[in-house]
């Protein structure tokens, strides 16, 4: 299986260019984090998107706040749930089916702000993966933002 993710925070001008890189690679399973304003009612934009990247499979993460996820896929899907309570965002949860083992892939975007709340996130996602089965999580994991409190030569890292 190849997975790619990407916080993609628009997409209009470089669509040309992720389309090619997409039909290059060939990605399973494609997570996306920030697709700014593809969430209209019909998700016209998000159907498009998959039809000319050669996904079969979509679940749209519509989130507490206005950026929105998706994962899209050419796998076989056994299940698909979006988990908003208690996210800054959200969390695509999608399992696929990859020859005889069924795969968890969690999609996520963590807060951006605060480090504590990070950390409740993913207590809270870490709840909801089956330690037993194979997982994979991926997404913008907002880690060592500049709002976080940390030593001044961390900050300078970053």
């Amino acid at each position: 299986m190849k997975i790619a993710t990407w916080n993609v925070n628009s997409l209009k001008v470089r669509m040309p260019h992720v389309l090619d890189w997409l039909a290059t690679n060939q990605p399973d399973v494609l997570c996306l984090q920030e697709i700014n304003g593809w969430q209209d009612e019909s998700f016209a934009r998000l159907k498009d998107f998959a039809d000319r990247a050669g996904y079969t499979t979509y679940q749209y993460g519509n989130s507490n706040s206005e950026y929105k996820l998706a994962t899209l896929t050419t796998l076989p899907v056994t299940a698909q749930t979006v988990h908003e309570e208690g996210f800054w965002h959200c969390i695509v949860e999608t399992h696929v089916r990859v020859g005889d083992v069924e795969v968890a892939i969690f999609n996520l975007d963590l807060d951006p702000w605060k480090e504590e709340p990070r950390l409740w996130e993913i207590e809270k996602l870490l709840k909801k993966v089956d330690a037993s089965k194979p997982a994979i999580l991926t997404g913008d994991f907002n880690s060592l933002s500049r709002q976080d409190n940390y030593p001044p030569e961390f900050a300078e890292a970053l």
